[in-house]
């Protein structure tokens, strides 16, 4: 059974690339990187700061290496247009 679950799981291990990059690159600069973790909680709340670093401030070269923000703000400028927040969508 067991085997079987790890051959199914290594058949879709190109499905995933993109979100095993990322858990990756998470592990390395937040997890093992500062360690020394006291609880859950404290691994939950490092997480979603970094989370809102990475979508906020971190740079990616798919954007030309800009945070994601700024790059979605630079479209919407470019195309006039507001970005589609459930604010607007209220009015």
């Amino acid at each position: 059974m067991v085997r079987r679950l790890l051959r199914l799981c290594a058949s879709r291990d190109h499905d995933n690339a993109a979100a095993e990059s990322l858990v990756s690159l998470y592990k390395k600069e937040l997890i093992d990187f500062h360690g020394g973790w006291k609880n859950v909680m404290d691994v939950t709340i490092a997480t979603m700061e970094w989370v809102a670093w990475y979508n906020m401030k971190g740079v990616h070269s798919f954007c030309g290496n800009v945070p994601p923000h700024e790059y979605e703000e630079a479209f919407y400028r470019s195309h006039g247009n507001a970005p589609v927040s459930t604010e607007n969508q209220a009015k």
